[in-house]
């Protein structure tokens, strides 16, 4: 029996074909391109397509969320929505991701504080000039808007592209291109150690989508890492 590289991954069902994962995928790219639109909503005019900046792409998360959502239901409502959502097993898998954000989290910000390194400007600034209530709006749009927009968006589709059900190493380079992808999103962070982690926060959420089957666990999971780096941002400003 041939080993399995760690972490082991149970068997994973069979995938649609590759151009209806592809075509799916261009579906949720437009959703994503649609929801940056109707926040760039001004003066009675949606901005062109072209026109669609990535703050307005951030800022139109939750319609976003919303239509990958249906999306989602969409392409699974034969097999069965619930299950393809919630996945086959969910616990191991959460409180193994959760463990090793956790981890993850501690050394990056042990890492930050042991070289010195200054507080990301973009999540110092995050909250300036905002009431309590648009602080709390905001914080719901990352750790519940962002998440599902982003997960489904990456951990769905673009690990469905690249085949995450065939087993074997195809695994592997699915986890690790979404999560490079992850990784690249234009945010503004300009330390590099910050990219090494979002890359490694990503690669944890990609074991957890293959062990969980589902997009439950991979969500909860951004959500709370989002809040972690939140958290981690905060104590850098406070201390």
């Amino acid at each position: 029996m041939r080993a399995t590289p760690f972490p082991t991954f149970r068997d994973t069902p069979a995938r649609p074909s590759f151009l209806t994962s592809l075509a799916l995928l261009l579906l949720a790219v437009a959703v994503c391109v649609a929801g940056g639109m109707a926040a760039g909503y001004q003066g009675g005019a949606l901005p062109r397509p072209g026109e669609v900046s990535w703050a307005m792409i951030q800022a139109g998360m939750p319609y976003s969320a919303c239509g990958l959502l249906v999306l989602f239901a969409w392409q699974h409502v034969r097999g069965g929505i619930f299950k393809a959502f919630v996945g086959e097993r969910v616990l191991g898998p959460l409180a193994n991701g959760l463990l090793r954000l956790a981890l993850t989290l501690g050394i990056g910000y042990a890492v930050m504080r042991d070289q010195g390194m200054a507080p990301e400007p973009y999540l110092a600034q995050l909250f300036d000039g905002l009431a309590p209530g648009q602080v709390q709006r905001l914080v719901l749009q990352l750790v519940l808007f962002t998440a599902i927009s982003e997960e489904l968006l990456l951990r769905h589709y673009v690990m469905g592209v690249l085949g995450w059900q065939d087993g074997g190493w195809w695994k592997w380079a699915a986890i690790g291109a979404s999560a490079a992808v992850y990784m690249s999103l234009p945010l503004p962070y300009e330390s590099a150690w910050v990219l090494v982690l979002l890359m490694a926060i990503g690669v944890i959420i990609g074991i957890a989508r293959v062990n969980s089957r589902g997009m439950l666990v991979p969500i909860v999971l951004h959500g709370a890492a989002m809040g972690g780096v939140l958290a981690v941002g905060h104590w850098q400003l406070a201390i």
